[in-house]
């Protein structure tokens, strides 16, 4: 529509707005006002925080997915734990009955009977473990030997050091100082 002359009352005609072409650059955008550049720093900062901190929500929520996976998966591990240590106790009574009734003769039977309880007695500490692990419990520190740890743990693992031919050394000094460590 075309524009009016406020004194005349007189129609001129307006000049349409110039648009760069897509190919030639558009003109510089004005400089801004120095309150402007003022403003800019702390909403730059403000924006960094901002990602800063939305970076840090996922990571925290990634964990807790983590936790709750693992939880159930200490749930599960409970369940299993509990379920094999029946069968195990059946065994375990089994060949201590046969231990008692195999004559003296017959060594190689008593040998394969104890071979099966020390496999049991592995089994029952591993289960063990599981259990004391996914239990859940507060934290509760106590004083242990360094040494000691180090032999629980390894007591934990053996079976598969043991089955991919690993040999652990142990070369354990007796007088470090005592861990505080979660017993749990």
């Amino acid at each position: 529509m075309p524009a009016r002359d406020g004194r005349s009352g007189q129609s001129r005609a307006r000049a349409p707005a110039r648009v760069p072409p897509a190919n030639e650059p558009a003109e510089p955008a004005a400089l801004p006002s120095p309150e402007a550049a003022d403003r800019e720093g702390p909403l730059r900062d403000a924006l960094l925080a901002l990602r800063r901190s939305h970076e840090e929500l996922k990571l925290a929520q990634l964990q807790l997915i983590q936790a709750a996976k693992l939880e159930s998966i200490g749930r599960l591990a409970a369940g299993v734990a509990h379920e094999v240590k029946n069968p195990l106790a059946i065994i375990r009574a089994g060949t201590d009955y046969l231990l008692r009734v195999t004559p003296p003769e017959q060594a190689e039977a008593a040998a394969v009977l104890e071979d099966i309880q020390n496999a049991v007695s592995r089994a029952n500490n591993v289960i063990g473990g599981l259990l004391d692990f996914a239990a859940s419990t507060d934290l509760t520190t106590g004083v242990e030997s360094l040494n000691e740890a180090i032999e629980t743990s390894l007591r934990l693992v053996q079976h598969a050091l043991t089955r991919e031919h690993i040999t652990a050394a142990r070369e354990l000094a007796r007088d470090l100082p005592p861990l505080m460590r979660d017993r749990s």
